[in-house]
């Protein structure tokens, strides 16, 4: 397959001090080059889910997690796994499959040095790796999340999608961008690649964010001719801190290929435009957070 052009490489969206509303308990981060190293392992979703509850223990167990002088027991950590089942929306559950499932997949991994069961698997017990610790709290552009979230993101999809926005949401004009390929992957069903069938999951999605997030979304739809129709999303989001204005949410990216529509996501309407026909077709960006703002 052909090499994708950065859609949005020159678009300037330094990290800002846009606040996020998470309680000090349920936050935890989640540096970008970390992310990346656990999109290449190809996790599924119970080991991804179980891998995002041992980060936020391990955050809310460590001094200064959140700077480079952190201090990390040497020992590892230990909870409850009905603890850990009640951060995943499962502690209904009479057992423990899924954290077995996810723990058996996520030890054939280089993220930890431990990750056992013990006392009739009531407890479990893990330590990450040298290499995990060093990129997990590495000084680094990260994402702070609401561990709240993790019980309403049942598919690889939906979890890939929420954690590329968090690590983007505190700029002042969040943007990420993919290959329709790579996130027809998170589908786990295999076939052929196409918007066609990412479109349906993927907009579900993002509805979802929209609403828990109180966001808006301009995904441009972009053709780099790698595929025969849409090969590329670029995702541009809107929160009550962002500094978008019209123009750029909708500029067309440069390089290669061609962009003609867009969809407008919000938490509930989703709307398919022409980049010709903003004016009539879309809410200006004022007046949406004016009606943010006042409802």
């Amino acid at each position: 397959m052909a090499p994708y052009d950065d859609p949005h490489a020159s678009v300037d969206a330094a990290v800002t001090s846009v606040p996020t509303d998470i309680q000090s308990d349920f936050m935890y981060r989640i540096p970008r080059g970390f992310h990346e190293y656990v999109v290449d392992l190809e996790l599924d979703l119970d080991a991804l889910r179980l891998l995002h509850a041992l980060i936020h223990a391990t955050c809310r167990e460590v001094r200064n997690w959140y700077r480079n002088n952190f201090e990390l027991p040497a020992g590892g950590h230990a909870r409850a796994c009905v603890a850990i089942k009640t951060l995943l929306g499962t502690a209904a559950a009479n057992d423990n499959r899924s954290l077995t499932r996810g723990a058996e997949i996520l030890r054939q991994t280089w993220l930890f040095d431990v990750l056992s069961f013990e006392h009739r698997c009531r407890v479990v017990r893990w330590k990450f790796s040298d290499i995990a610790e060093a990129w997990l709290f590495r000084d680094d552009e990260y994402g702070l999340f609401d561990i709240r979230r993790l019980a309403d993101l049942r598919t690889a999809l939906a979890l890939r999608l929420h954690t590329e926005v968090g690590l983007v949401r505190r700029m002042r004009r969040p943007q990420c961008a993919f290959a329709v390929p790579d996130l027809c992957a998170e589908l786990r069903a295999g076939g052929v690649p196409s918007w066609a069938r990412l479109r349906k999951p993927f907009v579900g999605s993002l509805q979802k964010i929209a609403a828990r997030e109180n966001m808006r979304f301009v995904v441009l739809l972009h053709w780099q001719y790698v595929l025969p129709g849409i090969d590329t999303v670029i995702i541009r989001a809107e929160h009550m801190h962002s500094t978008w204005q019209r123009p750029q949410l909708f500029k067309r990216p440069r390089g290669r290929g061609q962009t003609t529509r867009a969809l407008v996501i919000d938490a509930t309407t989703v709307r398919d435009v022409a980049l010709t026909n903003l004016p009539d077709a879309v809410e200006p960006v004022a007046a949406w957070r004016a009606r943010l703002t006042a409802s």
